[in-house]
């Protein structure tokens, strides 16, 4: 009896439950479905739930920040945008990816005999041209000579003369390049004989040059613009060598093994940074060009607690950029950590100057693109966010994408942000 009693409540209170999230349902969707696209003419309508106020810029700053190059999916050559490409750096894994695991100088061991290795690099783009690949290797008593991520053109005095220690390996043809089916095509730079030699004793031999660091430079005469993938790529940098080993002069093992990159980067001469990149909002990834932008949001805070801002967008305008309508350049923007209290143009070059530091504040990320000339940056959470005071400064900052082209320039100019709130 007492089972059957249960049973009962437990089907009324399902049964009840069910009918309230029946009902529930049925009033979410009806508010879902009457919600409208406001309309200007309500913004005068004293009953409507809708307002809007305008937030103006109190202030903007163009900044030179450390160029990062090292996470780039490509190693550039040529000249492009007034941007020339030095030369780039490749260092190599010292041990094998394959298993046993096998050490560089494994390969210098008496009871290994090297035949050959391949070092080997690949592209999708088509070449054909006269200039050759040049392809050195980095003597120098250091197993670290460059960082992937602050090596770069302004910076080099803090290293080592490359060009100096680098020892020419071979050089190739960069004639009748064009990618195959699977989209790419390989540079390969053989060593046998005398050649393996050279490169046995200049570049395996890790107790003398630990460096593991490969050089890559082209002929000044190189115009076009080319590319090769890099470490940040599938198809990545690689050196493969074949070699046996010997046990009382007789063979044991034929066989071969694949040392993968470990990093790399590219040395560009950026283009010059003008007057006019250091007034705007200018943005460019070669030259470390970043922006911040102020605004007015004090209003914000006289609002009540329970108006919700509705829609928010920054509107800048193109007013120069070095790069065809058919490319994409896709812009950043993303809350600050700290104020700015230096609204000059600033670089991380001036010593002299407290230069200052910004940190991104990594609870507010967007991004956008370029459409009719005008970037439209939605703002609506970062505005809300600062209205309910989880966020504290009221600056943004605006910077490139490292998937756009390390070349291409803009500048910008920025208007004010008209801001939709409702009242829930």
């Amino acid at each position: 009896m007492k089972l059957k009693m249960l049973s009962r409540v437990y089907k009324y209170f399902s049964i009840s439950f069910s009918i309230k999230i029946s009902i529930f349902s049925i009033i979410f969707l009806s508010i879902s479905c009457n919600e409208k696209t406001i309309n200007y003419s309500e913004l005068n309508d004293s009953e409507s739930p809708v307002s809007s106020s305008i937030i103006n810029v109190s202030n903007y700053k163009t900044f030179q920040d450390l160029p990062n190059l090292g996470s780039l999916s490509k190693l550039y050559f040529g000249t492009e945008k007034g941007t020339e490409n030095l030369y780039s750096l490749i260092k190599l894994n010292t041990f094998s990816g394959f298993l046993p695991p096998l050490s560089v100088t494994d390969m210098l061991a008496e009871s290994v005999v090297v035949d050959s290795a391949l070092i080997f690099f690949q592209t999708t783009e088509t070449l054909d041209s006269d200039n050759e690949l040049s392809l050195f290797s980095i003597n120098y008593n250091s197993d670290n000579v460059f960082s992937a991520d602050s090596t770069n053109y302004y910076n080099l005095s803090d290293y080592i003369n490359y060009e100096e220690n680098a020892t020419l390996l071979q050089s190739i043809s960069l004639n009748n390049l064009e990618p195959n089916t699977a989209g790419v095509d390989t540079l390969e730079f053989l060593f046998k004989d005398e050649e393996l030699d050279f490169l046995l004793t200049n570049f395996f031999d890790t107790n003398v040059y630990p460096s593991l660091t490969l050089m890559l430079k082209t002929d000044e005469g190189l115009s076009d613009l080319f590319t090769l993938e890099s470490h940040n790529s599938a198809n990545a940098p690689k050196m493969k060598v074949w070699f046996k080993t010997l046990e009382n002069e007789e063979v044991v093992l034929d066989t071969f093994t694949t040392f993968f990159s470990n990093s790399d980067i590219t040395i560009f001469k950026p283009q010059e940074i003008s007057n006019d990149d250091q007034h705007s909002i200018t943005l460019n990834s070669a030259s470390g060009l970043k922006s911040i932008v102020e605004f007015d949001l004090s209003s914000l805070k006289q609002l009540s607690k329970n108006k919700l801002i509705y829609d928010a967008n920054l509107l800048l305008n193109v007013e120069d950029k070095n790069f065809g309508e058919d490319e994409d350049f896709i812009i950043i923007v993303s809350a600050i950590q700290d104020d700015v209290s230096n609204w000059n143009y600033s670089s991380f070059l001036d010593q002299d100057q407290n230069s200052e530091q910004y940190y991104v504040n990594p609870n507010f990320f967007t991004s956008s693109n370029i459409d009719n000339d005008i970037v439209q940056i939605p703002l609506r959470s970062f505005l809300q966010g600062y209205k309910n005071d989880f966020f504290t400064n009221d600056e943004i900052l605006i910077y490139g994408t490292v998937a756009n082209s390390p070349f291409d320039k803009i500048r910008l100019s920025v208007n004010s942000i008209e801001v939709f709130y409702v009242n829930p």
